[in-house]
């Protein structure tokens, strides 16, 4: 990898196969814009060593997977976006730890199942929440 690089965006690029697990050692990463490509696999591919990543948009991929509890550790994390993604399970309450946190829409994921988590009441940063979670699919807070 090259540790060094700030930004990687390969929207809508055709790109296929799973994330790679040396995509962790980029450590200064602070956006990783992959959408619209047929990525496929989970998001365990050592996302929590990303220190430094603000961005993080991986809409309209088949996952299949579940939202990471790893996604965390990512404090510095300012906008996620997984849209589309086919993700399943519940939204894990370690996001609550994402106190920079602005953005976040986990919309058009019919199979993440269950309520919001309190959490989210305590991130006074996060001016909109995009989900299919609950009936509301857009909540400005």
């Amino acid at each position: 990898p090259i540790p060094k690089t700030a930004v990687l965006e390969f929207q809508d690029n055709m790109l296929t196969g799973s994330i790679p697990s040396s995509f962790s050692g980029l450590n200064q990463l602070e956006s990783l814009h992959l959408g619209k490509n047929n990525i496929t696999g989970s998001l365990d591919f050592g996302l929590e060593h990303m220190e430094s990543l603000r961005s993080l948009w991986l809409q309209s991929c088949s996952l299949n997977a579940k939202i990471p509890s790893s996604l965390g550790t990512l404090v510095s994390l300012e906008e996620l976006r997984l849209v589309n993604c086919q993700l399943s399970g519940t939204i894990p309450t370690e996001l609550g730890s994402l106190v920079n946190l602005r953005t976040i829409n986990l919309s058009k994921n019919p199979n993440v199942m269950g309520s919001l988590p309190d959490i989210f009441g305590g991130m006074t940063k996060l001016g909109t929440l995009y989900t299919s979670v609950v009936d509301v699919v857009c909540m400005h807070v």
